[in-house]
């Protein structure tokens, strides 16, 4: 799955539209849920030395908001590793959107999951 791949599929299941929020990174974006404007997902280069990598440069990371208790199973797959910039718990970040059947499983099944309990904890908490 490639950036413009996750644009697309984000569109077609969440009704959800990439926002580019920074001027100065005009190739950044997030992807948010409609009803309640909260984040799932946020793309950004980041340089290679903040995540660990040698070398100078930067790499395209995608991090994707994540059930803490799915965290350590996912950071055991290839290419998947704690989100840079986002709240390490909550987040998982992934160097480039590998197009590996767990990955892509994550996208179709545990994000809409995600998304659905996201939702049902902001309405129980607002109706209180």
């Amino acid at each position: 799955m490639d950036k413009d791949q996750l644009i697309e599929y984000a569109r077609n299941k969440y009704n959800a539209q990439p926002e580019y929020l920074w001027a100065k990174y005009p190739e950044h974006f997030v992807l948010r849920h409609k009803s309640n404007k909260k984040w799932f997902a946020v793309t950004l280069y980041v340089p290679k030395n903040r995540i660990g990598l040698s070398g100078e440069g930067s790499v395209y990371m995608t991090d994707v908001k994540c059930d803490p208790l799915m965290k350590g199973s996912f950071l055991k797959s290839s290419g998947v590793i704690p989100a840079y910039h986002m709240n390490k718990a909550n987040w998982i970040g992934m160097r480039e959107l590998n197009p590996s059947r767990f990955l892509r499983a994550y996208f179709r099944q545990y994000c809409v999951d995600l998304a659905r309990h996201t939702q049902v904890c902001l309405r129980s908490v607002s109706l209180s």
